[in-house]
């Protein structure tokens, strides 16, 4: 399975991984998969996210990115679960979608801390996964894990994996090509 291609993101600040991360994800829906979507910067993303400087993005707030995809076409929405299996992963590969990664960085009695990593693909022998780590530079972003390490060790069941799932919703115009939906607003009864 070759590695999926992506534009690479370094985090500016500490805290930065999952928007980072969330902007590669949505930047290789719009170039890779044909996704019609607004670029958006990272600002945005993590102010809609609720990123914090000093202690990240709460995993309760994965989703909210979700508002701000509502026009793309087809429609692309994030979907968190927590833990995951190297089946879930190589499924979402083999779809040629990207799959943002919430490693387990330390734990201890109260809290655990994670990093945000984009899964971009796994080797033929199924032996190592394939990452991007946006905290790493330019020039050597693309890192690997042998399979077993990266489940057991490094995303473990407290990790999240983060998916994107695609839903072609629309009309089908004359030539059977399928068209966004048409947003329409409800007009207000003048008895109201």
């Amino acid at each position: 399975m070759p590695i999926l291609p992506l534009k690479f993101r370094k985090q500016p600040e500490t805290a930065y991984c999952f928007p980072s991360c969330i902007k590669m994800v949505i930047d290789y829906a719009i170039d890779e998969l044909k996704v019609k979507q607004k670029r958006l910067r990272l600002s945005s993303i993590a102010k809609i996210v609720k990123t914090h400087p000093n202690g990240g993005t709460a995993p309760g707030d994965i989703e909210l990115i979700n508002a701000a995809l509502l026009d793309s076409f087809p429609e692309i929405q994030i979907v968190d679960s927590k833990g995951g299996t190297f089946t879930d992963i190589r499924k979402e590969i083999d779809e040629e979608k990207l799959v943002i990664a919430w490693i387990v960085v330390a734990k201890d009695e109260e809290d655990t801390l994670f990093h945000s990593i984009v899964i971009n693909g796994y080797d033929d022998n199924l032996t190592k996964i394939f990452y991007v780590d946006p905290e790493m530079e330019q020039n050597n972003y693309q890192l690997s894990a042998p399979i077993g390490k990266f489940i057991d060790e490094m995303l473990t069941v407290d990790g999240h994996l983060i998916r994107m799932k695609i839903t072609i919703k629309g009309q089908q115009d004359l030539f059977k090509r399928l068209l966004p939906l048409k947003k329409t607003r409800k007009r207000k009864d003048k008895n109201e």
